[in-house]
């Protein structure tokens, strides 16, 4: 069995959701509808119990034999989490206070948002 994936994530970095491709030895005619591309909910739940509660599949297609999911892949889409504690939140401070803190933030991290290569 082959296999490829679009990405991975760095130390202490998670990812909610990835797309991988993998060369399956499987009774194509029983996993897909006559004249689908896309394989039956059955076919992935079947999937599904076979693998750890922390993996799941959503959704099984079938591409081409060239396929690489890495070079295929159109988009990546991030979502960073911080802790409040690096605001410095002060329960003394006003909301405004808090507020103008947040918006000082939110811009800084917004220098980040778009296209990366």
């Amino acid at each position: 069995m082959g296999w490829s994936r679009s990405s991975r994530t760095d130390k202490g970095v998670h990812a909610a959701r990835n797309l991988c491709s993998a060369k399956l030895a499987i009774d194509v005619d029983q996993a897909l509808p006559p004249g689908a591309d896309q394989c039956t909910s059955d076919f992935v739940d079947k999937l599904n119990a076979n693998l750890p509660p922390a993996i799941q599949v959503w959704s099984v297609a079938r591409m081409t034999k060239s396929f690489q999911a890495r070079s295929a892949c159109s988009w990546r889409e991030y979502e960073f989490l911080l802790p409040a504690e690096i605001l410095h939140v002060d329960e003394s401070e006003s909301e405004e206070g808090e507020r103008e803190r947040v918006a000082a933030m939110s811009e800084a991290l917004s220098l980040f948002q778009g296209t990366h290569r």
